[in-house]
């Protein structure tokens, strides 16, 4: 049930809790989950297509979703490690924010059929792709490019493990994540 990032409903929140089904919608206070962690909310500003409205949840310490789900050893390459590697990104994306001073809006996209772009910057102006991979293929950021046929998008990234950076034949920057979080911090995303 927890997770690295949880999308927060009033559904999942009953159960989560084991509160009984009968409370109505609008007495469900979210407030309380502030201390623990951080939501990222869902980009639906002019939609195109159907999109997901539901806001993610990250728990400020990975360390602590690890302890809760009882994980072991998270080795490179496993689905948890994209998860934790996803995690650390968008927690040094919503550092930057706040540090910088840029106060840059920071959201998810996704659609109704499941295309994600794991953070949106601003009003669709950079899309950020997130994958915890050395080698990384069209299919990775397809969500990307779905999301910049419909919005005009300034920059488009895909942040992976790999050793050099490269552009895409249609303008997808692939970048190491250290490079990545160097031009984030020299606030080339502002």
């Amino acid at each position: 049930m927890f997770s690295d990032a949880y999308y927060i409903t009033v559904v999942s929140l009953w159960l989560l809790c084991a509160v009984f089904w009968c409370l109505p919608a609008k007495s469900v206070d979210l407030s309380g989950f502030a201390g623990l962690g951080r939501y990222l909310p869902a980009w639906i500003r002019r939609p195109k297509r159907r999109l997901v409205h539901a806001p993610k949840f990250y728990l400020f310490d990975i360390g602590l979703t690890n302890v809760l789900n009882k994980r072991g050893r998270i080795e490179q390459g496993s689905e948890l490690f994209g998860r934790a590697f996803e995690h650390f990104i968008v927690s040094e994306t919503f550092a930057w924010s706040q540090y910088s001073e840029t106060f840059k809006e920071i959201s998810y996209w996704r659609s109704a059929s499941g295309y994600e772009v794991d953070l949106v910057l601003g009003d669709m102006e950079t899309l950020i792709e997130i994958k915890g991979c050395d080698e990384i293929n069209s299919a990775h950021h397809k969500s990307i490019r779905i999301c910049a046929e419909e919005h005009t998008v300034k920059k488009k990234i895909c942040v992976a493990l790999v050793p050099k950076p490269r552009m895409t034949d249609d303008g997808i920057e692939i970048l190491p994540w250290k490079d990545f979080l160097s031009r984030l911090w020299l606030n080339e995303y502002a």
